[in-house]
């Protein structure tokens, strides 16, 4: 961790080079930050603020958002069969169908929004690394400036949803993936001097098993 980060002083990674200041401004009732880091490189890769306004949801409403939103947003097969975990502020849940394809969705808990959606699929996922699209509406993060460490969330909630074998051990850790983005101007902007909790999930489009050079980890952040 120590390495990855390099205290952003004399032998600080790439990403520390600033392009300006991050996009990080909420009027929202509630408001989430999103930062994408990549799994192997341990690089935030993208960023995205979330303004945020609806009525808190259980499991079962969270099931059904996330079914209709691949079924009928996105246009995916039906009849999908969903399961949602909640994680304090957030659910995450896989919507699977019998082709074997499935999609990973996070919700906002307390406003019933999804802040992410990703398809997985058991064969042909094409490695991504550094280079691949963000999720939608983030920007990019590669060169997103040091400026942290922001503090320790209140309270955060590691996540593996794909713990498929790898050759050897993990280049990365959820709680890494966390210490990157609290380095990060836009966590630091976000986050001031207000509380806030933290969620991490990881995210590998290929289903049985875990690529380092095509999985990122998303760091959730939520202003209480």
């Amino acid at each position: 961790m120590a390495l990855a980060l390099g205290g952003c002083g004399d032998d600080e990674p790439a990403w520390c080079a600033s392009s300006g200041p991050p996009q990080v401004s909420c009027a929202g009732p509630h408001c989430v930050l999103g930062v994408v880091v990549d799994y192997k490189r341990l690089e935030p890769r993208g960023y995205r603020v979330f303004a945020l306004d609806g009525d808190a949801i259980n499991r079962a409403k969270a099931e059904t958002i996330a079914r209709d939103h691949v079924e009928t947003v996105l246009g995916g097969e039906k009849d999908g069969v969903t399961d949602c975990e909640r994680d304090e502020d957030f659910l995450h849940c896989i919507v699977q169908y019998p082709t074997a394809d499935r999609w990973l969705l996070v919700l906002h808990g307390l406003t019933g929004e999804v802040v992410y959606v990703g398809f997985e699929e058991w064969a042909g996922s094409k490695n991504r690394g550094a280079d691949a699209e963000l999720p939608a509406g983030f920007l990019d993060g590669r060169t997103l400036g040091c400026a942290g460490p922001a503090p320790e969330p209140e309270r955060k909630q590691l996540i593996l949803t794909n713990t498929g074998p790898l050759a050897g051990p993990p280049p990365s850790s959820a709680r890494d993936a966390l210490g990157v983005a609290r380095e990060t101007d836009a966590v630091v902007q976000f986050v001031g001097d207000k509380t806030y909790s933290a969620m991490v999930i990881n995210r590998s489009p290929a289903i049985g098993g875990i690529d380092p050079e095509s999985t990122d980890w998303l760091v959730w952040l939520y202003l209480r």
